[in-house]
């Protein structure tokens, strides 16, 4: 089965802004009107996602009551986290606090904070402030709609348990996800749900609760409270914390470190800021390598989005604008710098893709990057790890990813206030001098009738040319495919692909060799089909080239990283989280709640069937659960014999779903190479086999 849909958000969105412009020159083509506002007019510090929130608010007539329209933004009580970088860091946190800002953190001149909405204007005036970024970020959540998750029995933890005794008991370990106490309503209406409270009271997560050093702001999901249940699922004996992800790139890097100080043995997350680095190890990368540093083991979600990236060297060629005037001020033809997709011989500078509307529209958003310094993770770098040659480097060339209809013809900017019927673009940030990244999105909530088919263009609008670019597309509603030119590039990049880092893919545990009698004859499938296990159609795949170190300094040979390193369960139940499916019976009549009919034909009433919970936030904390498992039986392992035991361990994956069909041998899946590879790693965790493996500690 091939579920690739996101959560559908609310239709009427409000992507940008059309903010002033300053008195200067008027660009000459659509490519750099399209951005000039952006970049150059008062604003131009938030950049476009904040500058288009503050004149949202400016906009509103009940300014107290404020709600933004912006599904790809969150707003808790009138703040929104933002990730600052200041040019007088004492001055620019003096005026957070007289602006009302909150949960502000701070290492030299990079800061986190919580910033009232309505005071955006009067931070982008400050000139304290170098730049500013919303907190852009994503659980690796996979939307398909005393509890104990099945991926405990496919990693045959249930089995380490019996046999040895061991349940992690002396052993901590660290979550970090959104939230944990919020207490979302359940997820579908009328189905089974659960408060932290009573989470306690069945045993669902330690009798003793689980600490939380820092939460995140309500209203939330509460995937932390789910990640932690399934840690202890596997291991009941472990001691819980757990700190927020969601409130800056800062604060998540500050967190993890705070999480080893705290006795955290074991640390595992489910989070992407899209603006992580790709080519080099950003804030957050790392913060969790320093914390496997100081001995801690560090667990990452691979991320949901299979291959949906493109990849390539940067070939630049001159593209003739559709205006009259100079680009560059010397009477030269008007031309735009274009990324050439064409590998060969020839000349393409737009790439097709394809996007298909759910409920009526589609949020397609793209984490555009290239070879170049972050001044943010390079001051980080310097301020925690100086050497002689470190020293804060920003990007020194502006890129653009932009988007064109099915006409050729450049989408516009989005206004406030996004209404039925409207196709635009988010794009532009200045690059020179900050960090190498540009957050595009594409909004759809036009016409079914329209073909769907969109084109993508790189242009340097600045400064000077990288030697590679990237970009992984994340659907955030609808679905999206690359139809010219795809490289089918790893999409799992950001701190699950630091160095020390132990990132997780994901198989659903109905796709394990435990399950595979009961699954096989679920779907009149081939026996042994998926023996050990068959990797999901939606775990990323790793491979992304490291080309920088940590300072921004060129490598003299690029770093490939092995990325995903082991693969994990998913798909398993929870007391409130997400959605129930169609692979599972909790109450024994062989019916099932689900939106997914075609596998069982009949459906029990909501309150009837268990939530299961999909995706690589899932798998990652059912292996940080194994090896504290491994560190019951030896708690003096490091975090690199932990990950040696569990890849030398793991089970070979040879394939990956593609589709499930209800009909004899008629389910579809993908080859994969024997060995390590980039999508499933080393293969799929088998907890008997690591604890086996564990030396006894030594006397």
């Amino acid at each position: 089965m091939s579920i690739r849909a996101a959560v559908s958000f609310a239709l009427t969105i409000s992507v940008i802004a059309g903010v002033a412009q300053v008195a200067h020159a008027a660009p000459a083509t659509p490519e750099e009107q399209l951005v000039d506002a952006v970049k150059n007019g008062p604003y131009q510090k938030l950049g476009p996602w904040l500058a288009n929130l503050y004149q949202e608010y400016t906009g509103t007539r009940d300014k107290k009551n404020f709600v933004t329209r912006n599904p790809v933004l969150n707003v808790h009580a009138g703040k929104i986290g933002v990730d600052l970088y200041a040019s007088d860091a004492a001055r620019l946190q003096g005026s957070l606090v007289a602006l009302g800002a909150s949960d502000i953190r701070s290492i030299g001149p990079l800061v986190s904070a919580q910033v009232p909405v309505s005071s955006l204007g009067d931070l982008a005036g400050l000139a304290s402030l170098e730049f500013a970024s919303p907190v852009l970020a994503q659980t690796r959540v996979d939307p398909r709609g005393g509890v104990v998750s099945q991926g405990d029995a496919s990693l045959k933890a249930d089995v380490v348990r019996a046999a040895t005794g061991l349940d992690g008991t002396d052993i901590t370990v660290g979550t970090m996800s959104d939230s944990y106490a919020c207490n979302p309503p359940a997820f579908l209406p009328g189905a089974p749900t659960s408060t932290a409270t009573q989470d306690i009271a069945t045993l669902d997560v330690p009798s003793d609760g689980v600490e939380v050093l820092d939460n995140g702001p309500c209203p939330g999901t509460d995937e932390g409270r789910a990640m932690a249940q399934l840690v202890h699922d596997v291991a009941p004996g472990a001691s819980l914390k757990f700190h927020t992800a969601n409130d800056g790139q800062l604060d998540f890097a500050n967190g993890i470190l705070e999480l080893q100080a705290a006795g955290a043995n074991v640390i595992v997350d489910d989070v992407i800021y899209f603006a992580e680095n790709m080519f080099s190890d950003g804030i957050i990368a790392q913060a969790a390598d320093e914390a496997v540093k100081r001995g801690a083991a560090y667990f990452s979600s691979a991320g949901n989005d299979a291959r949906s990236s493109y990849e390539s060297a940067y070939r630049e060629t001159l593209v003739t604008a559709p205006a009259s005037g100079n680009l560059n001020g010397n009477g030269a033809p008007l031309t735009l710098r274009a990324h050439n997709f064409d590998d060969g011989s020839g000349v393409s500078t737009l790439q097709k893709i394809h996007v298909t509307q759910a409920g009526g529209q589609a949020v397609i958003l793209f984490s555009f990057q290239w070879d170049q310094p972050f001044l943010s993770s390079t001051t980080y770098a310097n301020l925690t790890d100086p050497t002689a040659t470190s020293a804060p480097r920003g990007a020194t060339g502006d890129l653009d990813l932009l988007i064109y209809d099915d006409n050729g013809v450049l989408v516009p900017f989005c206004p406030p206030g996004l209404s039925v019927g409207i196709t635009c673009q988010l794009t532009g940030a200045r690059n020179i001098g900050r960090d190498a990244v540009d957050i595009a999105a594409l909004v759809v909530t036009g016409p079914k009738s329209k073909s769907g088919d969109f084109y993508i263009r790189f242009v340097r609008a600045a400064g000077a040319a990288p030697h590679h670019v990237k970009y992984v597309a994340f659907e955030l509603a609808g679905l999206v495919d690359i139809v010219d030119h795809d490289t089918h590039s790893g999409a799992a990049y950001g701190h699950t692909n630091a160095r020390n880092v132990e990132s997780v893919g994901a198989s659903s545990w109905y796709l394990t060799g435990n399950f595979d009698p009961y699954y096989s004859t679920l779907v009149q499938d081939t026996p042994g089909a998926c023996v050990p296990a068959c990797l999901n159609d939606f775990s990323s795949a790793g491979g992304v080239p490291i080309y920088l170190n940590k300072y921004g300094e060129v490598l003299a040979t690029p770093e490939v990283r092995q990325t995903p390193d082991v693969t994990g369960p998913d798909g398993g139940n929870t007391t409130f989280f997400f959605f129930d499916t169609a692979f599972d019976d909790d109450d024994g009549d062989g019916c099932n709640t689900s939106r997914n009919t075609f596998i069982t034909p009949c459906l029990d009433k909501p309150g009837d069937e268990l939530p299961n919970f999909f995706g690589t936030s899932a798998s990652a904390p059912h292996v940080a659960g194994v090896a504290a498992l491994m560190l019951d039986k030896n708690p003096g392992l490091s975090a690199t014999q932990i990950y040696d035991i569990l890849q030398n361990t793991a089970q070979d994956i040879r394939k990956r779903e593609v589709a499930v069909v209800p009909g004899p041998g008629e389910s579809v899946y993908s080859a994969l190479p024997a060995g390590p590879d980039d999508d499933s790693g080393y293969g799929f965790v088998d907890a008997a086999a690591a604890v086996a493996a564990t030396p006894a500690p030594a006397p």
